[in-house]
């Protein structure tokens, strides 16, 4: 398992990525796949359709509703995306919905108060986090759920 890092905005951070990508699939003949945080587990079938079947990054970001889901510039993502689907590399969601992420932090937040009165913020904000609290739902934002603000 090889972790990544990257500042999403920085387009040279994503060029790394894609060349270690390339480098691990040179590396033999073995499957291997490419885990995303920037979907959600639930956006598997979107996942695959775009590999496996029309690798169309339109129906990608729309099925993934990309914009409200992620945000960043889609383009900065693409050559990974894009390498992924010619060599039918699987690419897999490991993020969970916000608005879960959320409701853990406030559970938490109840549980164990902290000393200071000013929340962390989110370790890995979306500049447009759902605030849906159900992870099996269609990922549709309830704005009448509650949420943590940054």
């Amino acid at each position: 398992m090889i972790f990544a890092a990257e500042d999403h905005l920085n387009p040279l951070h994503h060029v790394m990525q894609l060349e270690m990508i390339k480098a691990v699939d040179a590396l033999d003949e073995r499957p291997f796949a490419i885990g995303l945080e920037m979907f959600y587990r639930q956006h598997q079938p979107a996942l695959d359709a775009f590999v496996f079947e029309d690798g169309s990054f339109a129906n990608l970001k729309r099925r993934t509703r990309w914009k409200s889901t992620w945000g960043y510039d889609f383009n900065q993502y693409s050559k990974i995306l894009a390498y992924a689907r010619r060599h039918s590399i699987q690419l897999v969601g490991l993020n969970v919905p916000f608005g879960l992420v959320n409701a853990v932090a406030i559970i938490n937040s109840n549980l164990n108060p902290s000393p200071n009165p000013n929340p962390s913020p989110n370790p890995n904000p979306s500049p447009n986090p759902s605030p849906n609290l159900n992870p099996d739902s269609n990922l549709n934002p309830s704005p009448n759920q509650p949420r943590l603000t940054r």
